[in-house]
């Protein structure tokens, strides 16, 4: 796979790698994001309900708006990449059915496919 520091797709937007290009994220979006997968894929044995992956989710998304240092079109990539993501955050019932959790996994799993 070709990778270079900070170019990406060529569909400035799409959080696909369309060109087999992945984005250079910064470590803290990594970190964050990796924070989210550990959080989800630790249920439900972790013994989190909605509510309180909800909190833990949204302060892990706040840490990587406060600490992101991307810009130009990774940036851009990083936020078609997020907004969905906020949307299942926001949308996250108290009682989560395995389908939320399983929309949740799948996407937080597609990061390294678009990022580095």
């Amino acid at each position: 796979m070709h990778e270079h520091p900070q170019k990406g797709p060529a569909h400035a937007g799409t959080p696909a790698a369309v060109d087999s290009v992945r984005w250079q994220a910064n470590p803290e979006t990594t970190e964050g994001i990796r924070g989210m997968q550990a959080l989800v894929d630790g249920l439900p044995g972790n013994g989190l309900g909605g509510a309180q992956l909800r909190d833990s989710l949204n302060a892990r998304m706040a840490m990587i708006f406060d600490r992101c240092t991307m810009d130009g079109e990774a940036h851009e990539a990083l936020h078609a990449y997020l907004l969905p993501l906020m949307g299942m955050i926001k949308r996250l019932p108290d009682e989560p059915s395995s389908a939320h959790v399983d929309s949740l996994r799948t996407h937080l799993r597609h990061y390294g496919e678009v990022f580095r």
